[in-house]
């Protein structure tokens, strides 16, 4: 009876291992895209709705950054980014 239970449990865990690895490996280019594609999309945004909308400076440093531009790209980037999520998944 112990090794039957020992046998169940390992063929138990080498199949849910197994389903585990094909479920990242499938949804892995889920995992790449939407990253990059969030980087892009709140960049992009920022440039836009800071050129549309911005005049109060964000800092010093960097001189043509905006805060409209960042809240613009924060807010912009919250709604696609759910919006991505629902349509993927």
């Amino acid at each position: 009876m112990t090794q039957f239970f020992y046998s169940s449990i390992i063929s138990f865990y080498a199949s849910f291992t197994s389903f585990c690895l094909q479920y990242v490996s499938y949804f892995g280019r889920y995992w790449y895209f939407f990253p990059m594609f969030c980087v892009g999309w709140n960049d992009a945004s920022a440039y836009f709705i800071g050129r549309a909308f911005g005049r109060t400076k964000l800092i010093s440093l960097s001189p043509k950054k905006t805060v409209e531009g960042f809240v613009g790209a924060l807010l912009s980037n919250v709604i696609v980014t759910f919006m991505y999520l629902d349509y993927w998944l």
